[in-house]
Protein backbone atom coordinates (compact mmCIF):
# COMPACT_ATOMS: atom_id res chain seq x y z
CA UNK A 1 0.00 0.00 0.00
CA UNK A 2 1.29 3.67 -0.99
CA UNK A 3 1.24 5.15 2.48
CA UNK A 4 1.08 9.37 3.05
CA UNK A 5 4.03 11.44 4.10
CA UNK A 6 4.11 14.26 6.45
CA UNK A 7 3.49 16.01 3.56
CA UNK A 8 -0.18 15.45 4.20
CA UNK A 9 -0.18 18.01 6.95
CA UNK A 10 1.67 20.97 4.60
CA UNK A 11 -1.12 20.55 2.13
CA UNK A 12 -3.67 20.52 4.01
CA UNK A 13 -2.68 23.33 5.91
CA UNK A 14 -1.86 25.30 2.71
CA UNK A 15 -4.72 23.90 0.97
CA UNK A 16 -7.72 24.05 3.54
CA UNK A 17 -6.71 26.33 7.00
CA UNK A 18 -8.08 29.32 5.46
CA UNK A 19 -10.18 31.95 6.06
CA UNK A 20 -13.91 31.08 6.53
CA UNK A 21 -15.54 32.91 3.23
CA UNK A 22 -12.44 30.97 1.54
CA UNK A 23 -13.56 27.50 3.28
CA UNK A 24 -16.72 28.01 1.72
CA UNK A 25 -15.02 28.48 -1.55
CA UNK A 26 -12.95 25.53 -1.45
CA UNK A 27 -15.46 23.15 -0.24
CA UNK A 28 -17.78 24.08 -3.25
CA UNK A 29 -15.31 23.49 -5.75
CA UNK A 30 -14.09 20.55 -3.62
CA UNK A 31 -17.59 19.30 -4.79
CA UNK A 32 -17.13 20.16 -8.26
CA UNK A 33 -14.14 18.50 -8.57
CA UNK A 34 -15.70 14.96 -7.47
CA UNK A 35 -18.21 15.07 -9.78
CA UNK A 36 -15.14 15.85 -12.61
CA UNK A 37 -13.05 13.35 -11.03
CA UNK A 38 -16.08 10.68 -11.16
CA UNK A 39 -17.22 11.71 -14.48
CA UNK A 40 -14.17 12.72 -16.59
CA UNK A 41 -11.80 9.77 -16.45
CA UNK A 42 -10.84 8.97 -20.37
CA UNK A 43 -11.87 6.61 -22.47
CA UNK A 44 -9.94 3.58 -23.86
CA UNK A 45 -7.25 1.20 -22.85
CA UNK A 46 -4.83 2.90 -20.51
CA UNK A 47 -1.81 1.90 -18.29
CA UNK A 48 -2.54 1.06 -15.08
CA UNK A 49 -3.54 3.64 -12.51
CA UNK A 50 -1.57 2.81 -8.98
CA UNK A 51 -3.74 2.30 -6.34
CA UNK A 52 -5.09 4.05 -3.06
CA UNK A 53 -6.00 7.58 -4.31
CA UNK A 54 -6.95 10.16 -2.06
CA UNK A 55 -10.39 11.69 -3.07
CA UNK A 56 -9.67 14.69 -4.37
CA UNK A 57 -5.93 14.61 -3.75
CA UNK A 58 -5.06 11.64 -5.27
CA UNK A 59 -1.58 10.27 -5.02
CA UNK A 60 -0.31 13.64 -3.51
CA UNK A 61 -0.20 13.39 -0.22
CA UNK A 62 2.20 9.89 -1.45
CA UNK A 63 4.53 11.65 -3.43
CA UNK A 64 5.91 13.68 -1.00
CA UNK A 65 8.07 17.02 -2.32
CA UNK A 66 10.00 14.56 -4.66
CA UNK A 67 7.66 12.65 -7.03
CA UNK A 68 10.79 11.48 -9.08
CA UNK A 69 11.88 9.86 -6.08
CA UNK A 70 8.28 8.11 -5.33
CA UNK A 71 8.21 6.96 -8.92
CA UNK A 72 10.65 5.64 -9.05
CA UNK A 73 10.19 2.98 -5.61
CA UNK A 74 6.89 3.03 -7.09
CA UNK A 75 7.91 1.50 -10.53
CA UNK A 76 9.40 -1.88 -8.95
CA UNK A 77 6.32 -2.31 -8.18
CA UNK A 78 4.06 -1.20 -10.62
CA UNK A 79 6.23 -0.92 -14.44
CA UNK A 80 7.54 0.72 -16.17
CA UNK A 81 4.63 2.91 -17.69
CA UNK A 82 1.96 3.86 -15.20
CA UNK A 83 -0.76 6.51 -14.54
CA UNK A 84 -0.93 8.63 -11.19
CA UNK A 85 -3.54 10.93 -10.24
CA UNK A 86 -2.18 14.70 -9.23
CA UNK A 87 -5.25 15.99 -7.65
CA UNK A 88 -8.20 15.60 -9.96
CA UNK A 89 -5.60 15.12 -13.43
CA UNK A 90 -4.13 11.88 -14.21
CA UNK A 91 -0.85 11.92 -15.65
CA UNK A 92 1.19 8.85 -17.48
CA UNK A 93 4.45 8.07 -16.43
CA UNK A 94 7.56 6.49 -18.38
CA UNK A 95 9.40 4.95 -15.82
CA UNK A 96 12.41 3.66 -17.95
CA UNK A 97 14.84 4.20 -20.77
CA UNK A 98 12.48 1.56 -22.97
CA UNK A 99 9.32 3.08 -21.77
CA UNK A 100 11.14 6.83 -22.96
CA UNK A 101 11.89 5.31 -26.08
CA UNK A 102 8.49 3.78 -26.80
CA UNK A 103 7.13 6.96 -26.19
CA UNK A 104 8.74 10.14 -26.64
CA UNK A 105 11.72 8.82 -29.06
CA UNK A 106 9.49 6.46 -31.54
CA UNK A 107 6.35 8.29 -31.06
CA UNK A 108 7.55 11.58 -33.00
CA UNK A 109 5.55 15.09 -32.79
CA UNK A 110 2.89 13.31 -31.27
CA UNK A 111 4.23 14.04 -27.75
CA UNK A 112 5.39 17.45 -29.00
CA UNK A 113 2.85 19.15 -26.46
CA UNK A 114 3.16 21.16 -23.23
CA UNK A 115 1.18 20.35 -20.04
CA UNK A 116 -1.37 23.44 -19.41
CA UNK A 117 -0.01 23.75 -15.78
CA UNK A 118 -0.60 26.79 -13.96
CA UNK A 119 2.89 28.00 -13.88
CA UNK A 120 4.13 26.98 -17.20
CA UNK A 121 1.39 29.29 -18.83
CA UNK A 122 1.84 31.61 -15.83
CA UNK A 123 5.36 31.96 -16.53
CA UNK A 124 4.59 32.08 -20.57
CA UNK A 125 2.07 34.47 -20.11
CA UNK A 126 -0.53 31.25 -22.41
CA UNK A 127 2.48 29.68 -24.16
CA UNK A 128 4.94 32.87 -25.61
CA UNK A 129 8.48 31.70 -26.01
CA UNK A 130 9.53 27.85 -26.38
CA UNK A 131 9.62 26.41 -22.88
CA UNK A 132 5.97 26.01 -22.47
CA UNK A 133 4.51 26.84 -25.81
CA UNK A 134 2.39 23.65 -27.35
CA UNK A 135 3.63 22.63 -30.59
CA UNK A 136 2.58 24.69 -33.65
CA UNK A 137 3.79 26.62 -36.68
CA UNK A 138 4.52 29.51 -34.93
CA UNK A 139 6.18 27.03 -32.23
CA UNK A 140 8.29 25.77 -34.57
CA UNK A 141 9.33 29.04 -36.40
CA UNK A 142 10.39 30.17 -33.12
CA UNK A 143 12.54 26.76 -32.63
CA UNK A 144 14.17 27.08 -35.53
CA UNK A 145 15.67 30.64 -34.69
CA UNK A 146 17.16 29.35 -31.65
CA UNK A 147 18.49 26.19 -32.87
CA UNK A 148 19.94 29.18 -35.94
CA UNK A 149 21.32 30.90 -33.10
CA UNK A 150 22.77 28.44 -30.69
CA UNK A 151 24.30 27.03 -34.15
CA UNK A 152 26.13 30.34 -34.55
CA UNK A 153 27.68 30.14 -31.28
CA UNK A 154 28.97 26.68 -32.29
CA UNK A 155 31.74 27.90 -35.19
CA UNK A 156 33.51 30.78 -36.29
CA UNK A 157 33.84 34.07 -34.32
CA UNK A 158 31.17 33.65 -32.62
CA UNK A 159 31.87 30.31 -31.19
CA UNK A 160 35.87 31.83 -30.13
CA UNK A 161 34.03 34.50 -28.58
CA UNK A 162 31.54 32.46 -26.59
CA UNK A 163 34.43 30.74 -25.19
CA UNK A 164 36.65 33.43 -24.32
CA UNK A 165 33.70 34.59 -22.82
CA UNK A 166 33.34 31.39 -20.37
CA UNK A 167 36.90 31.68 -19.58
CA UNK A 168 36.89 34.81 -18.82
CA UNK A 169 33.93 34.39 -16.21
CA UNK A 170 35.62 31.52 -14.93
CA UNK A 171 38.98 32.95 -13.98
CA UNK A 172 36.78 35.62 -12.29
CA UNK A 173 35.26 32.87 -10.05
CA UNK A 174 38.53 31.93 -9.51
CA UNK A 175 39.79 35.49 -8.60
CA UNK A 176 36.84 35.56 -6.12
CA UNK A 177 37.26 32.30 -4.79
CA UNK A 178 40.84 32.72 -3.79
CA UNK A 179 39.60 36.14 -1.89
CA UNK A 180 37.99 33.72 1.02
CA UNK A 181 41.70 32.09 1.52
CA UNK A 182 40.88 28.73 1.74
CA UNK A 183 37.82 29.58 4.38
CA UNK A 184 34.02 28.40 3.95
CA UNK A 185 31.94 30.19 1.91
CA UNK A 186 28.87 29.79 0.26
CA UNK A 187 30.02 29.79 -3.65
CA UNK A 188 26.59 29.14 -4.67
CA UNK A 189 25.43 33.01 -5.83
CA UNK A 190 28.82 33.37 -7.38
CA UNK A 191 28.19 30.25 -9.31
CA UNK A 192 24.85 31.85 -10.33
CA UNK A 193 26.62 34.91 -11.43
CA UNK A 194 29.15 33.54 -13.25
CA UNK A 195 27.03 31.48 -15.57
CA UNK A 196 24.22 34.32 -15.70
CA UNK A 197 26.81 36.34 -16.92
CA UNK A 198 28.03 34.04 -20.00
CA UNK A 199 23.87 33.52 -20.74
CA UNK A 200 23.35 37.55 -20.91
CA UNK A 201 26.62 37.65 -23.14
CA UNK A 202 25.11 35.35 -25.56
CA UNK A 203 21.26 37.16 -25.49
CA UNK A 204 22.88 40.85 -25.46
CA UNK A 205 26.62 40.35 -26.55
CA UNK A 206 28.05 42.15 -23.08
CA UNK A 207 29.63 40.78 -20.39
CA UNK A 208 28.23 42.75 -17.03
CA UNK A 209 29.99 44.06 -14.51
CA UNK A 210 29.38 42.59 -11.16
CA UNK A 211 28.59 45.93 -9.61
CA UNK A 212 26.12 47.08 -12.41
CA UNK A 213 23.04 48.22 -10.60
CA UNK A 214 20.84 47.17 -13.16
CA UNK A 215 22.53 43.57 -13.49
CA UNK A 216 22.21 43.47 -10.03
CA UNK A 217 18.44 43.95 -10.01
CA UNK A 218 17.70 42.06 -13.03
CA UNK A 219 19.54 39.27 -10.63
CA UNK A 220 17.22 39.46 -7.65
CA UNK A 221 14.14 39.45 -10.02
CA UNK A 222 15.07 36.23 -11.52
CA UNK A 223 16.20 34.54 -7.95
CA UNK A 224 12.42 35.93 -7.08
CA UNK A 225 10.89 34.05 -10.16
CA UNK A 226 12.87 31.25 -9.05
CA UNK A 227 11.80 31.30 -5.66
CA UNK A 228 8.02 31.35 -6.31
CA UNK A 229 7.48 28.68 -9.10
CA UNK A 230 8.11 26.63 -6.32
CA UNK A 231 5.54 27.82 -4.22
CA UNK A 232 2.93 27.92 -7.53
CA UNK A 233 3.23 23.62 -7.37
CA UNK A 234 -0.26 23.27 -5.69
CA UNK A 235 -1.69 25.38 -8.49
CA UNK A 236 -0.97 23.22 -11.31
CA UNK A 237 -3.20 20.56 -9.54
CA UNK A 238 -5.86 23.01 -8.42
CA UNK A 239 -5.88 25.74 -10.98
CA UNK A 240 -9.20 27.10 -9.79
CA UNK A 241 -7.41 28.62 -6.10
CA UNK A 242 -5.81 30.81 -7.92
CA UNK A 243 -8.55 33.09 -8.44
CA UNK A 244 -8.46 32.95 -4.15
CA UNK A 245 -5.74 36.32 -3.27
CA UNK A 246 -4.34 34.82 0.12
CA UNK A 247 -3.55 31.55 -1.88
CA UNK A 248 -1.93 33.01 -5.31
CA UNK A 249 1.01 35.53 -3.78
CA UNK A 250 3.61 33.99 -5.32
CA UNK A 251 1.58 34.07 -8.81
CA UNK A 252 1.61 37.60 -8.15
CA UNK A 253 5.13 37.56 -6.99
CA UNK A 254 6.05 35.57 -10.10
CA UNK A 255 4.26 38.71 -12.70
CA UNK A 256 5.65 41.73 -10.34
CA UNK A 257 9.23 39.95 -11.06
CA UNK A 258 9.18 38.89 -15.00
CA UNK A 259 7.67 42.19 -15.93
CA UNK A 260 10.94 44.17 -14.46
CA UNK A 261 13.51 41.39 -15.74
CA UNK A 262 11.34 42.09 -19.23
CA UNK A 263 11.45 45.63 -19.05
CA UNK A 264 15.41 45.27 -18.64
CA UNK A 265 15.43 43.23 -22.11
CA UNK A 266 13.10 45.55 -23.70
CA UNK A 267 15.69 48.36 -22.98
CA UNK A 268 18.51 46.23 -24.67
CA UNK A 269 16.33 45.22 -27.56
CA UNK A 270 16.28 49.08 -27.91
CA UNK A 271 20.30 49.99 -27.58
CA UNK A 272 20.45 46.58 -30.20
CA UNK A 273 18.55 49.01 -33.07
CA UNK A 274 20.17 51.91 -32.86
CA UNK A 275 23.73 50.04 -33.08
CA UNK A 276 22.30 46.97 -35.70
CA UNK A 277 24.54 46.07 -38.45
CA UNK A 278 22.88 43.37 -40.77
CA UNK A 279 26.46 42.33 -41.50
CA UNK A 280 27.52 41.53 -38.17
CA UNK A 281 25.40 39.32 -35.76
CA UNK A 282 26.69 39.73 -32.03
CA UNK A 283 24.10 38.11 -30.08
CA UNK A 284 20.34 36.71 -30.06
CA UNK A 285 18.87 39.83 -30.03
CA UNK A 286 21.07 40.51 -33.40
CA UNK A 287 19.81 37.94 -34.83
CA UNK A 288 16.25 38.49 -33.78
CA UNK A 289 16.78 42.13 -35.79
CA UNK A 290 18.00 40.25 -38.86
CA UNK A 291 15.64 37.40 -38.89
CA UNK A 292 12.87 40.28 -38.79
CA UNK A 293 14.10 42.06 -41.55
CA UNK A 294 11.38 40.15 -43.76
CA UNK A 295 7.98 40.21 -43.57
CA UNK A 296 8.11 36.39 -43.17
CA UNK A 297 10.43 36.76 -40.19
CA UNK A 298 8.01 39.25 -38.84
CA UNK A 299 4.93 37.07 -39.01
CA UNK A 300 6.00 34.82 -36.01
CA UNK A 301 8.88 36.75 -34.30
CA UNK A 302 8.23 39.71 -32.53
CA UNK A 303 9.66 41.93 -29.38
CA UNK A 304 7.47 40.38 -27.02
CA UNK A 305 8.18 36.63 -28.20
CA UNK A 306 12.13 37.23 -27.92
CA UNK A 307 11.86 38.95 -24.64
CA UNK A 308 9.92 35.73 -23.22
CA UNK A 309 12.80 33.61 -25.64
CA UNK A 310 15.73 35.96 -23.47
CA UNK A 311 13.83 35.56 -20.11
CA UNK A 312 13.71 31.60 -20.53
CA UNK A 313 17.87 31.74 -21.02
CA UNK A 314 17.94 33.51 -18.15
CA UNK A 315 15.42 32.20 -16.08
CA UNK A 316 15.59 28.08 -16.81
CA UNK A 317 18.64 28.01 -18.77
CA UNK A 318 20.76 29.86 -16.07
CA UNK A 319 19.24 27.16 -13.11
CA UNK A 320 20.51 24.19 -15.25
CA UNK A 321 24.23 25.46 -15.86
CA UNK A 322 24.12 26.63 -12.32
CA UNK A 323 22.82 24.27 -10.70
CA UNK A 324 25.10 21.50 -12.67
CA UNK A 325 28.04 22.87 -11.21
CA UNK A 326 27.52 23.50 -7.97
CA UNK A 327 26.50 20.00 -7.84
CA UNK A 328 29.82 19.34 -9.29
CA UNK A 329 31.61 21.25 -6.20
CA UNK A 330 29.88 19.47 -3.83
CA UNK A 331 30.27 15.98 -5.61
CA UNK A 332 33.66 16.86 -5.47
CA UNK A 333 33.96 17.41 -2.28
CA UNK A 334 32.49 14.67 -1.24
CA UNK A 335 34.64 12.53 -3.60
CA UNK A 336 38.44 13.92 -2.82
CA UNK A 337 39.63 10.43 -4.80
CA UNK A 338 38.01 11.46 -8.54
CA UNK A 339 39.00 14.70 -7.47
CA UNK A 340 42.32 14.35 -7.00
CA UNK A 341 42.52 12.01 -10.13
CA UNK A 342 40.73 14.63 -12.24
CA UNK A 343 43.62 16.86 -11.05
CA UNK A 344 45.94 14.93 -12.26
CA UNK A 345 44.75 14.74 -15.46
CA UNK A 346 44.86 18.35 -15.73
CA UNK A 347 47.69 19.08 -14.67
CA UNK A 348 49.64 17.92 -17.67
CA UNK A 349 48.15 21.54 -18.90
CA UNK A 350 50.51 24.40 -17.34
CA UNK A 351 48.45 26.28 -14.95
CA UNK A 352 48.76 29.46 -16.92
CA UNK A 353 46.82 27.99 -19.40
CA UNK A 354 42.92 29.08 -20.01
CA UNK A 355 40.98 26.23 -20.23
CA UNK A 356 38.58 26.14 -23.44
CA UNK A 357 36.16 23.62 -24.83
CA UNK A 358 38.78 22.75 -27.11
CA UNK A 359 40.65 20.66 -24.43
CA UNK A 360 38.25 18.56 -23.88
CA UNK A 361 39.61 15.88 -26.22
CA UNK A 362 42.06 16.09 -24.35
CA UNK A 363 40.88 15.37 -20.61
CA UNK A 364 38.98 12.31 -21.65
CA UNK A 365 38.09 11.74 -17.55
CA UNK A 366 37.86 15.30 -16.78
CA UNK A 367 34.92 14.76 -19.66
CA UNK A 368 33.47 11.99 -18.38
CA UNK A 369 33.03 13.48 -14.70
CA UNK A 370 30.66 15.97 -16.09
CA UNK A 371 28.92 13.59 -17.68
CA UNK A 372 28.60 11.49 -14.73
CA UNK A 373 27.14 14.72 -12.51
CA UNK A 374 24.37 15.23 -15.20
CA UNK A 375 23.85 11.34 -14.36
CA UNK A 376 24.10 11.28 -11.14
CA UNK A 377 21.79 14.88 -10.06
CA UNK A 378 20.29 15.43 -13.49
CA UNK A 379 18.85 19.04 -13.51
CA UNK A 380 15.81 18.29 -14.78
CA UNK A 381 14.12 15.46 -12.91
CA UNK A 382 11.20 15.36 -14.55
CA UNK A 383 10.19 16.37 -17.43
CA UNK A 384 6.50 16.62 -19.21
CA UNK A 385 4.76 16.31 -22.76
CA UNK A 386 0.93 16.19 -23.84
CA UNK A 387 -0.20 14.21 -26.36
CA UNK A 388 -0.97 16.80 -29.36
CA UNK A 389 -3.21 13.48 -30.96
CA UNK A 390 -4.16 9.87 -30.05
CA UNK A 391 -1.33 7.82 -29.67
CA UNK A 392 -0.48 4.21 -29.34
CA UNK A 393 1.85 3.35 -26.40
CA UNK A 394 2.93 -0.01 -26.22
CA UNK A 395 -0.57 -1.87 -26.09
CA UNK A 396 -2.23 1.58 -24.59
CA UNK A 397 -4.02 4.00 -26.28
CA UNK A 398 -3.45 7.58 -25.36
CA UNK A 399 -6.40 10.05 -26.30
CA UNK A 400 -5.13 13.69 -27.11
CA UNK A 401 -4.10 16.17 -24.26
CA UNK A 402 -3.00 12.85 -21.92
CA UNK A 403 -0.56 14.82 -19.49
CA UNK A 404 3.22 11.98 -19.77
CA UNK A 405 5.97 12.64 -17.05
CA UNK A 406 9.60 10.89 -17.83
CA UNK A 407 10.95 10.52 -15.08
CA UNK A 408 14.51 11.92 -16.01
CA UNK A 409 15.69 10.78 -12.57
CA UNK A 410 15.01 7.22 -12.64
CA UNK A 411 15.96 6.31 -16.15
CA UNK A 412 19.76 7.92 -14.96
CA UNK A 413 19.52 5.41 -12.12
CA UNK A 414 17.93 2.50 -13.41
CA UNK A 415 19.78 -0.62 -12.31
CA UNK A 416 18.37 -2.23 -16.26
CA UNK A 417 20.50 0.49 -17.57
CA UNK A 418 23.50 1.47 -15.11
CA UNK A 419 25.43 -0.45 -12.89
CA UNK A 420 25.72 0.81 -9.60
CA UNK A 421 23.76 4.16 -10.26
CA UNK A 422 23.87 5.59 -7.01
CA UNK A 423 27.52 5.36 -7.31
CA UNK A 424 29.10 8.37 -8.65
CA UNK A 425 31.55 6.81 -11.10
CA UNK A 426 32.67 8.68 -14.01
CA UNK A 427 34.61 5.53 -15.60
CA UNK A 428 30.93 4.25 -16.38
CA UNK A 429 31.48 7.11 -19.61
CA UNK A 430 34.69 5.79 -20.37
CA UNK A 431 35.69 3.11 -23.22
CA UNK A 432 38.35 -0.23 -22.36
CA UNK A 433 40.74 2.83 -24.74
CA UNK A 434 39.60 5.54 -22.32
CA UNK A 435 37.40 7.16 -24.58
CA UNK A 436 34.62 8.57 -23.70
CA UNK A 437 31.48 6.70 -24.67
CA UNK A 438 27.91 7.89 -24.31
CA UNK A 439 25.43 5.44 -23.92
CA UNK A 440 21.81 6.19 -25.36
CA UNK A 441 20.31 5.98 -21.92
CA UNK A 442 21.74 9.09 -21.05
CA UNK A 443 19.25 11.86 -21.65
CA UNK A 444 19.76 14.63 -19.03
CA UNK A 445 18.52 17.01 -21.45
CA UNK A 446 15.17 15.06 -22.49
CA UNK A 447 14.63 13.09 -25.49
CA UNK A 448 12.77 12.48 -28.95
CA UNK A 449 11.52 16.05 -30.98
CA UNK A 450 11.63 18.89 -27.67
CA UNK A 451 15.31 17.93 -26.29
CA UNK A 452 16.59 21.43 -24.84
CA UNK A 453 18.20 23.44 -27.70
CA UNK A 454 20.97 25.04 -25.65
CA UNK A 455 22.35 21.73 -24.43
CA UNK A 456 25.66 21.73 -26.47
CA UNK A 457 26.30 25.46 -24.60
CA UNK A 458 25.69 23.96 -21.04
CA UNK A 459 27.97 21.29 -21.70
CA UNK A 460 30.98 23.35 -23.06
CA UNK A 461 30.14 25.95 -20.13
CA UNK A 462 29.77 22.77 -17.26
CA UNK A 463 32.97 21.55 -18.85
CA UNK A 464 35.41 24.88 -18.89
CA UNK A 465 34.19 26.53 -15.68
CA UNK A 466 34.91 22.89 -13.78
CA UNK A 467 37.97 22.31 -15.49
CA UNK A 468 39.42 25.67 -14.57
CA UNK A 469 38.06 25.16 -10.62
CA UNK A 470 39.62 21.69 -10.60
CA UNK A 471 43.01 23.18 -12.23
CA UNK A 472 43.11 26.25 -9.45
CA UNK A 473 41.53 24.50 -6.86
CA UNK A 474 41.12 21.71 -4.06
CA UNK A 475 37.60 21.58 -2.66
CA UNK A 476 36.71 20.54 0.94
CA UNK A 477 33.96 20.44 3.38
CA UNK A 478 34.44 22.88 6.32
CA UNK A 479 36.39 20.65 8.81
CA UNK A 480 34.14 19.31 11.44
CA UNK A 481 31.12 19.97 9.60
CA UNK A 482 28.00 17.48 8.73
CA UNK A 483 27.85 15.88 5.69
CA UNK A 484 25.79 18.00 3.59
CA UNK A 485 22.59 16.99 2.08
CA UNK A 486 22.55 15.72 -1.81
CA UNK A 487 19.49 14.78 -1.95
CA UNK A 488 18.87 18.67 -3.31
CA UNK A 489 15.67 20.91 -3.54
CA UNK A 490 13.44 20.82 -6.54
CA UNK A 491 12.33 24.13 -7.79
CA UNK A 492 12.02 24.60 -11.12
CA UNK A 493 14.98 22.50 -11.55
CA UNK A 494 16.94 20.21 -9.08
CA UNK A 495 19.22 21.94 -7.00
CA UNK A 496 21.75 21.01 -4.43
CA UNK A 497 20.39 22.41 -1.08
CA UNK A 498 22.39 25.35 0.99
CA UNK A 499 25.93 24.38 1.82
CA UNK A 500 29.43 26.02 2.35
CA UNK A 501 32.94 24.54 0.79
CA UNK A 502 36.35 25.34 1.31
CA UNK A 503 38.40 26.18 -2.15
CA UNK A 504 41.97 25.63 -1.53
CA UNK A 505 44.01 27.29 -3.49
CA UNK A 506 46.56 24.24 -5.74
CA UNK A 507 49.44 27.04 -6.71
Amino acid sequence: MIQPKTVTAGITERVFLTPEPTSLVLILATLVLMLRYLTGRPLGKMPPVLPNAWPVLGHLPSLGLRADLAFQKLGKKYGDIFQAQLGTRNVVVLNSYQALKDGYIDGGDAYNDRPDFYSYQLFSDGGKGTAFADDSPAFRKKRQFIMKVFHHFGGGKAHEQLDMNIGEEARKLVTLSKSFNGKPFDIQPYVTVTTLNIICSMVFGKLHDYDDEDFGRVMKNLDNVTKNMINVGVLNVFPFLRHIPAIDTSGREILDNKRKIMSFVNQRIEEHRATFDPDSTRDLVDAYLKETQTSAGRSELTDDELAHIAVELMVAGNDASSYALQWGILIMALHPEIQEKVQREIDVIDPSTPVSISLRQHLPYTHATTLEILRFRPVTPINGRKTKRPVKLRNYELPADTIVLSNVYNILHDPESWSEPETFNPDRFLDSDGHVFVPPQFKPFGAGRRTCTGQQVAKQMLFTIFTTLMQHFTFKLPEGAPEPDTEGTVGIMLGPKPFKICAIPRH
